[in-house]
């Protein structure tokens, strides 16, 4: 299996909003992790060196991260659940990274590499709009929510490539204000399920294939009362002149705010 892996930082701050629970019992998240004395979470998805094995690799990698980042680019949302209560999610979620004293950061991505529609059998002439397919998504989540119970839960990654693809307010069928409705809707359902779980889309900081920084005034559209923490994913080195550390400007990631 081919891993899509990407790297995050998590700062100490965020929101949590606790909308109760209807109907289920409350659940708790598996993970409670202290910050270190850095001061924020690292992590990374150990992948072996030569002659390494993945425990080997894992246990390494405890060493300096707190965190594992559990997103598959090739791995459609709507067989995660199923990976993760299986044998997957307990080699991989239990025994290797909570065995080894880290946290998952489980991400479900709801479009592919060419940012299209990832449908599932059956569905494939649905668009973004389809209810249908809302549905099965949504539930996907909340499925990861109630069989790995991890204490933070991407909503979609990179979503701000679909932004820049398919425009916002043009009333279209995969129009990115469908996925803002659907995001928001699925953070309340967790929430009642589950109120201390820290729910987030993941952005992009840059648009990699183009060389060139994304478009921040997506973040605009969201209603950060329902985005507990603001996460990027970021390949600065793909902008011209931004080889080393001290390139960076200084407000790089903070004028997103």
């Amino acid at each position: 299996m081919r891993k899509g892996l990407f790297h995050l930082t998590i700062g100490a701050s965020f929101f949590l909003f606790q909308l109760g629970c209807f109907g289920e019992k409350e659940l708790k998240p598996a993970d409670n992790p202290e910050l270190p004395d850095r001061g924020y979470f690292m992590g990374m998805y150990p992948n072996p060196g030569s002659g390494q094995s993945e425990e080997e690799a894992f246990s390494q990698a405890a060493a300096f991260c707190e965190f594992v980042p559990i997103a598959f680019e090739d791995v459609p949302f709507y067989e995660l659940p199923d990976m993760l209560s299986g044998s997957f999610g307990e080699k991989y979620v239990t025994e290797l990274t909570r065995g080894n004293g880290m946290f998952p950061v489980i991400c479900l991505p709801f479009f592919d590499d060419s940012i299209q529609l990832m449908r599932p059998p059956g569905m494939e002439d649905v668009s973004l709009s389809t209810p249908s397919w809302k549905e099965r998504y949504r539930d996907a989540v909340l499925d990861v929510v109630r069989i790995s119970k991890p204490l933070y839960l991407a909503v979609g990654k990179d979503v701000n490539l679909w932004y820049e693809r398919y425009g916002s307010g043009n009333a279209g069928p995969d129009d990115f204000d469908e996925f803002v409705e659907l995001y928001e809707e699925i953070y309340d359902s967790v929430k009642e399920i589950c109120p201390s779980t820290i729910v987030f889309p993941i952005f992009t900081r840059e648009v990699p294939d183009q060389g060139r920084e994304a478009d921040l005034s997506v973040l605009g559209l969201f209603d950060f009362r329902k985005v507990d923490i603001l996460i990027f994913t970021s390949h600065p080195h793909v902008i011209e002149g931004l080889t080393l550390p001290s390139d960076l400007p200084d407000d790089y990631y903070s004028k997103a705010f």
